[in-house]
């Protein structure tokens, strides 16, 4: 009697996310990933590897995309794939105003120091919802 064997033809599809939008010139992205097989969507990830198309550190302010340039599948060896790609912006904040509010001031008088801050890839404000200056090591509110 000859038995008919079972044979699935699989890949594994990725979804790639960036872990934040906008990350500091000189830093590492970081990302995350899913990965499921495509033949019963079952959860793949914790056998998969990803290979991307480009470092991950950038020493200018611009905008980046990444892909997935190869995977290594532990479970079954797959290599075939289907997965998204991911842009991720490397920037930096400018000064581009600041001011007091005394030009002249005696001690003990409390004056206030103000700046206007943006960051530099795409003029975008920057204010206290994004994050935190600090002047001398003291944060700004």
């Amino acid at each position: 009697m000859v038995s008919n064997p079972s044979i699935i033809w699989d890949s594994i599809q990725i979804n790639l996310k960036a872990k934040d939008e906008r990350i500091d010139v000189g830093s590492e992205g970081e990302y995350m990933f899913t990965a499921t097989y495509a033949y019963d969507m079952s959860d793949a990830t914790p056998y998969v590897s990803l290979v991307l198309n480009d470092s991950l550190i950038k020493d200018a302010v611009g905008k980046w995309g990444f892909k997935v340039d190869a995977i290594s599948e532990g479970q079954y060896g797959l290599t075939a794939f289907d997965a998204n790609t991911i842009e991720c912006i490397w920037d930096r904040i400018k000064i581009v105003e600041g001011g007091v509010s005394a030009d002249v001031s005696v001690v003990g008088r409390m004056e206030t120091v103000w700046f206007k801050a943006t960051y530099e890839y795409d003029n975008e404000i920057f204010d206290g919802t994004k994050g935190t200056l600090y002047v001398n090591g003291s944060a700004m509110t």
